[in-house]
């Protein structure tokens, strides 16, 4: 399904065997580096390639992502010869889909995603997924630090949301690995306390773009013990800070969608 797929992405997990590091004052000193590392922009764009895996089936997809800062994100599906079947316009209140070639529509909330993906996302939570940063809104308190001579990883058994106003809001056991030198986050997973759900994303490469580093390539898995969503997508033609067109409009001629 490739609307749920591209919200996903797959990782696995590391196994190497790290060192513990104590000093609370090395944990805050790799969280100030790894947030200073990570991507900063008001608008984000890029072409990308991929594949989604959703209910067993795989699909290949491409097309157009933009984002605004804090604001939107959007995804145009255009995998055959640059004709748009489907568009996703997301924003902290409301999600939008456009499915072309069945001429219908949906409109309404990010419950309604997270219900299909067994997943329990909010905007901020994809927008920082999309780009390798850490979870925004998220406090950083709890963190604990391991170090190998390639990776460092941080650990928080109890990571949870700040905004307390969000209806039940969920709690994470969190690992981070970032890369020893450009602190940038390389893997990271995700388990939700009380549930089996988990969320691993990993970034394979990077690449720089005006003096910033953006994942070239990313994996997103979602799942539990009954269903798995995932996505492989590989960016190209990057570019931040350059407005771009967030366009939605319903045709009137399109019926609402059938989940």
């Amino acid at each position: 399904m490739v609307v749920a797929g591209l919200l996903f992405i797959s990782g696995c997990k590391s196994t190497r065997v790290l060192t513990p590091v104590a000093p609370d004052r090395a944990v805050e000193q790799v969280l100030t580096s790894m947030q200073a590392a990570q991507a900063s922009f008001n608008f984000f764009s890029a072409r990308f390639t991929g594949s989604v895996n959703y209910g067993g089936s795989q699909t290949d997809i491409g097309g157009t992502i933009r984002v605004r800062r804090d604001s939107a994100i959007f995804v145009s599906v255009a995998p055959f010869f640059g004709i748009e079947v489907a568009r996703i316009l997301i924003t902290p209140d409301h999600v939008k889909i456009l499915n072309r070639l069945e001429g219908t529509y949906f409109e309404g909330d990010m419950e309604k995603i997270n219900g299909i993906l067994n997943a329990d996302l909010d905007f901020f939570m994809l927008q920082s997924m999309l780009v390798g940063n850490d979870l925004a809104h998220f406090s950083t308190r709890n963190f604990r630090l391991s170090d190998d001579k390639d990776v460092l990883m941080l650990h928080n058994p109890d990571r949870v949301r700040l905004d307390t106003r969000l209806p039940n809001t969920p709690r994470f056991e969190q690992n981070m690995w970032l890369d020893k030198h450009s602190f940038r986050i390389t893997q990271t997973t995700l388990l939700e306390k009380g549930s089996n759900r988990n969320i691993q994303a990993k970034y394979p490469g990077f690449t720089t773009v005006q003096g910033q580093s953006f994942p070239s390539e990313i994996f997103l898995l979602f799942s539990d013990l009954s269903s798995t969503a995932q996505l492989t997508a590989r960016y190209n033609r990057i570019t931040i800070d350059q407005p771009q067109d967030i366009t939605f409009t319903v045709p009137s001629r399109y019926t609402p969608m059938d989940f």
